[in-house]
């Protein structure tokens, strides 16, 4: 059973980043996540999915969000 919807939000572009923080597994090499980008469609989907009831979206987590391709858009 579905309570209500997010109203905050954290989405991770990507996982890759062009930094070498010792602190973080991104950086550090630690992370066994395989580094890749989020599909620009599924980023759109999600977004129009959670705008209305949505208060603050992260869009950022271990991996630098500028690196993605099509963050812009």
């Amino acid at each position: 059973m579905i309570w209500g919807k997010p109203a905050f939000i954290s989405i991770e572009p990507t996982n890759r980043c062009n930094l070498a923080c010792t602190e973080c597994p991104t950086g550090n090499n630690t992370s066994k996540r395989v580094k890749k980008d989020i599909e620009f469609q599924l980023f759109k989907k999600t977004i129009s999915e959670i705008k209305r009831n949505t208060i603050y979206a992260n869009i950022f987590f271990q991996g630098e969000p500028f690196l993605h391709p099509f963050l812009t858009e």
